[in-house]
């Protein structure tokens, strides 16, 4: 009897132990989070990217301008998939939101900047913007912010899986826009320390994974794969919690008054997955309501992706290269010989 009374009190004994290795730990991982935010926060610029101009784009009369998405920053990789259809029309940049301040006038003056370093002062020029999910509504309110100041025309608008604010975000994920906006609100620790409960590279890296999994597992495909992994650590370490508390907030406020009279010679597009159900970020048909809304009386031409989902022009290239294709045919995009000639003839004609 008194062996089994201390074989069933082991495990007893053990308990209180277990625990305070648990804590322990959870607070390493915590600190560990920290630190790691900490480091990649120093990482990111204080103000609005937009990329070193080349000697090549001087006298440029036009630009496809790409603003980036929530989280990622993955703007370069859609440029350049989109290269071969947008090159005959414009040079392309990117714009990178600084980390802390998502502020439309600060990307608009950052935008503005980039266009006036490769073009003679007050020379007209060209510009198509294209948003990348929640960069289809910075896009908009930066098209609003520079249309016709300076010699700046917008031409077209491109929204790619675009929500029009909270409530075009996909179901599940609105309150977790909510909630993840409620938390991001909360004050760093003095030291400019990241609050541990704002999240850091570990969580993300763990969100990240898990989206990989529902998704693939709605797919009916292998839960996750090793490249899908270091896909979501990259994720991970490519935003920060204060630039994500940014962003959920710009996507809780962005409630658009309609203008008839604004952007008067911008023709608008929406590219979205061809099977709406495979977008589960964005519900895309009540966003495209919504922005053909926002832009009327101009139409906005909804152009389905085959094979496409939320916002994967960089994977699905080729259907995204024919729907842009489609959407500059359609609108009659300029190309960039042809801009010149009809600049050379209005100087030519001011000249006599």
């Amino acid at each position: 009897m008194a062996t089994s009374s201390l074989r069933t009190s082991r495990p007893r004994r053990r308990r209180p132990r277990r625990l305070v290795v648990l804590m322990l730990t959870f607070l390493v991982l915590v600190a560990a989070n920290t630190a790691l935010e900490a480091i990649n926060r120093a990482r990111f610029p204080s103000t609005t990217v937009t990329g070193a101009s080349s000697e090549s784009e001087t006298g440029t009369p036009a630009y496809w301008i790409f603003f980036p998405g929530f989280g990622i920053d993955f703007c370069p990789a859609v440029a350049a998939s989109f290269e071969p259809v947008t090159s005959s029309t414009g040079h392309s940049f990117c714009v990178a939101p600084s980390r802390g301040h998502l502020d439309p006038a600060e990307i608009s003056a950052a935008v503005v900047n980039r266009l006036d370093a490769t073009r003679r002062p007050q020379a007209p020029v060209t510009v198509y913007l294209y948003g990348i999910s929640m960069g289809g509504m910075i896009a908009y309110d930066v098209a609003r912010l520079i249309d016709g100041k300076k010699g700046i025309t917008v031409r077209a608008l491109v929204f790619d899986s675009s929500p029009a604010g909270p409530d075009s975000v996909a179901g599940v994920k609105q309150a977790a826009v909510e909630v993840g906006a409620a938390i991001q609100r909360l004050p760093d620790l003095p030291g400019d320390i990241p609050n541990p409960l704002k999240g850091g590279p570990l969580d993300r890296f763990a969100l990240h994974l898990g989206e990989y999994v529902v998704d693939n597992t709605y797919a009916g495909k292998w839960p996750l794969s090793w490249e899908e992994a270091h896909a979501a650590w990259v994720k991970s370490m490519a935003v920060t919690s204060d630039g994500m508390g940014e962003q959920l907030d710009y996507i809780e406020s962005f409630y658009p008054r309609p203008d008839p009279r604004a952007l008067p010679y911008a023709s608008f597009g929406y590219l979205r997955a061809m099977d709406a159900d495979a977008d589960t970020t964005v519900d895309v048909q009540r966003a495209t309501a919504a922005y053909a809304q926002i832009v009327a009386p101009h139409a906005l031409d909804v152009i389905p992706v085959a094979g496409g989902w939320h916002a994967s022009a960089d994977v699905t290239v080729a259907s995204y290269r024919k729907a842009l294709a489609r959407f500059i045919a359609r609108a009659e995009i300029p190309t960039l010989q042809q801009i010149r000639t009809s600049q050379e003839r209005l100087w030519g004609g001011l000249r006599r």
